[in-house]
């Protein structure tokens, strides 16, 4: 299931558990997902790679980016599980920090019931208590989810919303949320 470049190999349980030491590359047979990190153990048996400090996760078909400290993929269920601080980067456009993130590599879904920020390429900043992620279509649901428009200027400019809970279409900027409340710039209705 994987390639191995590695600096360092240890080969245990009779060939079935494979542990790159001292910083390494594994990829995918396509060579569509790579992942580079400090350690990289792979579980043949059971098809699970864990791989363990300054973790890059590139997926190069589907044009994501993940960093973290500990990655764990399920390669037979298709699931990447990060520990701690995770980031994400997505069609270079959208950039998102969590923790404890679930990718759902088939259905294109990132989870995480950490607090999560995401910032779009048009300088809005997204804060939610959950995530819930569909890559194809760049929507997020969360709830607590506070927004600041226009980071990239003075805060004197900037606008917030805090909504409950809601459902945010990252493309488009429409949304559907509860419990509204907004906070635009002074001169906005001059």
């Amino acid at each position: 299931e994987f390639k191995f470049e590695v600096t360092e190999i240890e080969i245990l349980n009779e060939g079935n558990l494979f542990r790159g030491l001292k910083r390494g590359n594994a990829s995918t047979i396509d060579e569509s997902i790579s992942i580079t990190a400090d350690t990289i153990e792979y579980d043949k048996s059971k098809n699970i790679l864990i791989a363990i400090g300054n973790v890059i996760l590139k997926d190069k078909i589907k044009n994501y980016i993940i960093l973290s400290d500990h990655i764990t993929y399920f390669k037979n269920d298709e699931k990447i599980f990060s520990k701690n601080t995770t980031k994400a980067f997505v069609d270079n456009k959208y950039k998102i920090f969590s923790s404890d993130v679930e990718l759902d590599k088939n259905m294109r879904i990132i989870n995480s019931n950490k607090k999560t920020k995401i910032i779009d390429d048009s300088y809005n900043e997204y804060t939610t208590d959950t995530l819930h992620y569909l890559i194809n279509e760049n929507i997020f649901k969360g709830n607590n989810i506070k927004i600041i428009a226009n980071t990239n200027k003075d805060y004197t400019e900037r606008e917030y919303y805090n909504f409950k809970d809601g459902i945010f279409n990252l493309e488009s900027k429409e949304f559907v949320a509860s419990d509204t409340k907004i906070f635009l710039k002074k001169n906005s209705f001059d």
